[in-house]
This record gives C-alpha cells, sequence and structure tokens, in this order.
C-alpha cells in the first residue's frame, strides 16, 4: 500500500496505508508481548526472557532507523517499501514456525506469580514509609 501511495503521489492513499499498518502493529505487539510467557514456563527464566526479548525489539528500533534511512538514502524509496513488505513475510513465517504446546493456566499462574511478588515489595515498601512518617 505505501509503495501504491508513493506511485500516484496520494496524500490520502497515504493515510489509508499508515493507520492500516498502525492497526495490525496494534494487534501484533501485544501477541508477541505475550507469546514470550507461553514459550517459557519458569518464573525466572521467564524475566529474562521478557528482559531479551524487550533488548531485542530496543535494538531493533534503533539499529532498523538508522539502516533504514541509509537504505532509502542509497536504494531508493520504491526498494525500501519492497524491503519492508518482504520483511513483514518472514517475520509472519518465523511466528508461524514457532512449535510447542502452550497452556494459558501456566501462563497465568506465571504471571499472577510474578506480579504478586511485586505488589508484595510494593505494599512492604509503602507501609514502612507509613511507619516513618507517623
Amino acid at each position: 500500500l505505501f509503495l501504491a501511495a508513493y506511485q500516484l503521489e496520494s496524500i490520502p492513499a497515504l493515510y489509508v496505508a499508515t493507520a492500516l499498518q498502525m492497526t495490525v502493529a496494534a494487534i501484533y505487539e501485544p501477541s508477541r508481548s505475550s507469546m514470550v510467557s507461553m514459550l517459557v514456563a519458569d518464573g525466572e527464566s521467564l524475566k529474562k526472557a521478557i528482559t531479551m526479548s524487550e533488548l531485542a525489539w530496543s535494538l531493533m528500533t534503533s539499529v532498523g532507523s538508522s539502516m533504514g534511512g541509509f537504505a532509502a538514502e542509497y536504494l531508493g524509496i520504491s526498494t525500501c517499501f519492497c524491503m519492508d513488505s518482504l520483511s513483514y513475510f518472514v517475520s509472519a513465517l518465523f511466528v508461524w514456525r514457532i512449535r510447542g504446546e502452550y497452556n494459558a493456566a501456566v501462563e497465568s499462574s506465571l504471571s499472577s506469580e510474578l506480579l504478586g511478588s511485586d505488589n508484595k515489595n510494593i505494599d512492604s515498601n509503602s507501609s514502612s514509609s507509613n511507619n516513618n512518617n507517623n
């Protein structure tokens, strides 16, 4: 769609393409994040896996933006849009090939366990600061 909007030199088509891309991203990102907890069973390993996933996302964002700028300059906008489209298909292929047995009950209990331990620390910190204020 972006390539068509570029070829047509149409601002409304660009808005439509952007809206569609953002809609798909709004569905994809929560799915990507929740998949980590479905693939990793151990609580300590889950913390590490989430950290690695978010670190990879941050690195991809910073390095990818720089590489995109150079690619747009040296390869052209049309080539960049084609490469972007291809990267979505490759990503979908990798996600589709993930195999395993997923247990939503395990995911829910691990999430509760992780959140519960963090909430206990928050509660103990708030109660100790309340004691200091009295």
